[in-house]
């Protein structure tokens, strides 16, 4: 008897322990893990039925910052710029047929699969080309430098005239051949090839395809200083269990279907429990970094885990679970949910953060520059959380090159 109640305690709490691992694991997923764990399940269960509210319409996501510019990113960008679904289409075509460094290199081939819709595939090049980084979707080296060299208000005399019928030459150093041509001084042809030279040689395109999608659960709004969280509608999960509809006086077949039910049923409990914790969580952070969402994300207040346990009565594993991989929008932005913890005052504005960035390249070792995903290293370490595309976006708000551009040896002549 004794034994009986010991084997029967033991089955319970391995059971018990399962249900909690399996809790604490949906509470550390993704949305994307997540999405993968619930097919697995719903591939188990022959009566569960998972389904999402999302639809391509109304998908609301960007790519991770760290895998930059994709292939996914720009079609997002084009199908939202444009309304014909021919045109649509051939945008797909289009960008499907970029290389890794944004050159459009198939063109001719291109046309000749499709010679009635040369227009069509021309409109969708120029839309491409308006959306993405500038010299994206060029047919070749000198299209990308002329498209950069349209956004260049200032630029030496004969660049443009360089780049059309020079380039091979300059790139085979034939600079007298150049500089007699066109009548111009060694001096101002050297003038020429710098400037060439700081223009971007394509734009990188991250083609790999496991690149990670990041879907924001949260939606945060601050509003007459209230601040308002809610989980996004069309990204939700809904779980539903069907008993079958013959019936059977099969004992087994009857216990099958019941454990099939149990097992949905604490799946279901899970998930809303998953949800539930991270509303609340999301909520008291926001609460409690109001003044990042009044900034536009300027400014963070002093916040730790240890805080939000202590005001939701959670453990702080849980809150530490609970923001991984968990991402929020906001009406500035798409960002990850942890950046709102910050150890020491952050206060930094943009004109901070800018003087930071330059100081950082000022004193950076100008024959190994630091690339942007360094800088980014080198601000978190200061308790400035920006992401790489930031950098770069600061960098050009400065007029300072990338990596190759601040080599000094980068200027061969």
């Amino acid at each position: 008897m004794i034994n009986q109640f010991q084997k029967t305690t033991q089955s319970q709490k391995q059971i018990f322990k399962q249900y909690q691992l399996t809790s604490l694991s949906m509470l550390s997923d993704s949305y994307t893990d997540l999405a993968h764990y619930l097919k697995i399940q719903e591939e188990k269960n022959p009566y569960l039925t998972v389904t999402s509210n999302r639809t391509k319409q109304n998908l609301d996501w960007i790519t991770e910052d760290e895998s930059g510019l994709t292939k996914t990113k720009l079609l997002h960008d084009f199908n939202l710029e444009v309304k014909s679904n021919k045109l649509k289409y051939f945008g797909a075509i289009v960008i499907d047929n970029l290389d890794g460094h944004g050159f459009l290199s198939d063109y001719h081939h291109l046309i000749e699969q499709f010679p009635q819709q040369q227009k069509l595939i021309n409109k969708a090049i120029n839309i491409v080309q308006n959306i993405g980084p500038t010299g994206i979707a060029a047919r070749s080296v000198s299209e990308c430098l002329l498209l950069q060299l349209k956004h260049k208000s200032n630029y030496p005399k004969n660049t443009d005239t360089i780049i059309k019928y020079y380039l091979e030459d300059l790139a085979n150093h034939n600079f007298r051949k150049i500089y007699t041509n066109l009548s111009i001084s060694k001096n101002d042809l050297f003038k020429v090839v710098c400037f060439i030279k700081s223009l971007r040689p394509g734009v990188e395109i991250n083609t790999d395809i496991n690149n990670k999608i990041i879907i924001p659960e949260l939606f945060i709004c601050y509003d007459h200083k209230k601040i308002f969280t809610h989980l996004i509608e069309d990204n939700q999960f809904n779980l539903e269990f069907k008993t079958p509809s013959y019936s059977t006086n099969d004992t087994e077949t009857l216990k099958f279907i019941k454990k099939q039910k149990k097992q949905a049923q604490n799946l279901q409990k899970n998930y809303q429990r998953r949800q539930d914790t991270l509303l609340l969580i999301g909520q008291t952070i926001a609460e409690q970094q109001e003044i990042f969402f009044a900034t536009g994300g300027k400014k963070f207040t002093p916040l730790n885990e240890s805080q939000i346990a202590l005001e939701t009565h959670l453990n702080v594993s849980t809150i530490s679970r609970t923001v991984r991989s968990k991402y929020f929008q906001c009406d500035f932005g798409i960002f990850p949910l942890n950046i709102l913890f910050s150890s020491k005052i952050n206060n930094f504005s943009q004109k901070n953060i800018l003087n930071m960035l330059k100081k950082i390249i000022l004193n950076e070792n100008q024959k190994n520059p630091l690339t942007d995903d360094e800088i980014k290293n080198k601000l978190l370490k200061n308790n400035i959380a920006v992401s790489r595309r930031t950098i770069s976006k600061y960098r050009k708000k400065l007029g300072i090159g990338n990596y190759y551009q601040r080599q000094k040896n980068y200027f061969l002549l």
